[in-house]
């Protein structure tokens, strides 16, 4: 019975919290639709996000590069309940959170670089596609 009254008690509220955040965010993503645009805000566009790529490529280069050399130090060392254990246990996890806030820049910019293809090519989204979604 408590269990019962628990989960009805989260279910209202987590409930009402993601039921006020929906209508949000499909208004933003209305309003954050691809839309026409000319020829000289495509090339403008186009080139910010070949900047952005460029320095996405250059943060990929040095995750490599600091992955390999965690390899290499790992290889060399034995692992045992020691300072420098622990120091490498907190540089695996310090560039697996590097690496996954590169995923998610990667994923924005894939994103925006397709807004960017529909607003020129496609002469922005239909207004019933976006009500739609």
């Amino acid at each position: 019975s408590v269990l019962c009254f628990l989960g009805w008690f989260l279910l209202s509220i987590f409930g009402g919290i993601g039921l006020s955040a929906a209508p949000l965010d499909m208004i933003l993503s209305f309003v954050d639709r691809p839309r026409a645009i000319n020829e000289s805000t495509y090339r403008q566009r186009k080139k910010m996000v070949g900047l952005a790529a460029g320095v996405l490529l250059q943060r990929a280069e040095e995750l490599q590069q600091r992955d390999d050399d965690m390899v290499e130090a790992s290889k060399g060392s034995k692992r045992r309940l020691s300072w420098g254990a622990w120091q490498a246990n907190r540089n695996l996890r310090q560039v697996r959170t590097d690496y996954n806030r590169f995923k998610c820049d990667v994923l924005l910019l894939e994103e925006e670089f397709e807004k960017l293809q529909i607003s020129k090519f496609n002469r922005g989204e239909s207004l019933l596609v976006a009500v739609l979604k």
